[in-house]
């Protein structure tokens, strides 16, 4: 079936900002500009990437990270750190780039004024921009055509993302 998120009230994102912030730690890690990095798959074999058309992944990852950190960014995993972290993670960026997904779902504790930049499927929901319209963000989407076509499965998507697009938003910012 075709999973499509529903969209998050306001009371929820409320709850998870009063309910959550407080519990940054003051010595937590502090990254000014952070790219959120999924589990790569292996796509390395081109003739593969049919079987992968129901993920949803950057193909040019490695070039997009290399990007990333050549312009400052740090490559983070929320999930190989705590949850006391990951707030302090978020909550003390100026920058955040993802990929549509779970983990763009903390940027609800994220300070105003944080930019974020979203890669996504064109299909995909708007719900992170929703999010960051609530919590007074600054969102950039880069909405890609996935290179084949996921089907009904329109959160997902094998994306080629184009650091073209990224410098412009980059751009944007300063």
């Amino acid at each position: 079936s075709n999973f499509r998120p529903m969209s998050v009230p306001a009371w929820n994102i409320n709850f998870i900002r009063n309910s959550y912030i407080k519990f940054r730690k003051k010595s937590g890690p502090n990254f000014k500009k952070i790219y959120i990095e999924r589990d790569n798959l292996d796509l390395s074999n081109n003739e593969n990437l049919e079987k992968f058309k129901k993920r949803r992944a950057i193909i040019n990852s490695d070039e997009v990270k290399e990007f990333l950190i050549s312009k400052g960014f740090k490559v983070i995993k929320p999930e190989k750190y705590n949850f006391r972290d990951q707030i302090s993670l978020y909550n003390n960026a100026k920058i955040i780039f993802g990929l549509f997904g779970a983990a763009m779902y903390l940027i609800a504790l994220c300070k105003k004024n944080t930019n974020i930049i979203e890669v996504r499927p064109k299909k995909a929901s708007n719900e992170f921009k929703r999010i960051s319209k609530f919590c007074k963000l600054k969102h950039y989407q880069i909405n890609l055509k996935p290179i084949i076509d996921p089907g009904v499965y329109t959160q997902q998507g094998l994306l080629n993302c184009s650091i073209k697009d990224i410098e412009l938003i980059l751009r944007k910012i300063k």
